[in-house]
């Protein structure tokens, strides 16, 4: 990735790519992201040892037993200035990102897409700290740029896998229909609005229980 993490504590993206198994191109608004660099690329579908929907809680090598998607922004006035993701950590230690992936899949799409890849210079999120990653133009505060962009209309998935590529926790929202939805999908977001786990955190592994529609955004802030 072009810049660094920076822990948020208290702080909050195109060619097109396709989906190869469910037939349907990306857009950038409806059926999926549209590519902002050059190095997107598509990974495979949950990852080795992964089940889609069942998140794993196996404590990993880094001491993470998880890390949550815990609030999506997918469209605003300014397109992807508006776009971000913010995964928050609640264990009760620091946990690094390194090889950590977020995917992205269409509403009903079997395909990843990738958003974002960790690396060996992301920094520890400390225990209840959060990590923003923006849209290529996000205009707020972030520590990552989102490598795609996520469908503001219609509906899609979001997928963050840990290193070894289990499938630890993922967000089905609008009329997503696809293995990422956990339970039932959560509402759309409307355009300048955010969905968040309410209360922060919260995780009763139905999206549409957990996320609620803010009307003012909290990237890198408790909801």
């Amino acid at each position: 990735m072009g810049s660094t993490f920076a822990c948020a504590v208290g702080s909050k993206t195109g060619d097109t790519p396709e989906e190869t198994t469910d037939g349907g191109g990306a857009t950038d608004d409806a059926s999926g992201p549209s590519s902002s660099s050059s190095s997107s690329s598509s990974s495979s579908s949950s990852g080795s040892g992964g089940v889609d929907g069942a998140p794993d809680t196996t404590t990993l090598a880094t001491g993470c037993a998880t890390l949550i998607i815990n609030e999506v922004q997918t469209a605003g006035a300014n397109g992807s200035e508006d776009e971000f993701v913010e995964i928050y950590n609640p264990n009760g230690n620091a946990c690094t990102l390194d090889k950590w992936k977020l995917v992205y899949r269409s509403a009903s799409g079997t395909s990843d897409v990738s958003l974002y890849v960790g690396t060996a210079s992301s920094p520890s999120i400390p225990s209840n700290g959060y990590v923003v990653l923006g849209g290529a133009t996000f205009a707020g505060a972030s520590q990552d740029t989102l490598e795609n962009a996520l469908a503001g209309s219609g509906g899609g998935q979001i997928g963050l896998k840990d290193a070894p590529g289990t499938l630890v926790d993922s967000l089905g929202y609008g009329n997503a229909s696809g293995a990422f939805v956990r339970g039932s999908a959560a509402p759309l977001p409307p355009s300048g609005k955010s969905i968040a786990r309410t209360p922060n955190g919260k995780d009763t592994k139905n999206n549409q229980a957990d996320f609620t529609i803010q009307s003012n955004p909290t990237p890198g802030r408790a909801n």
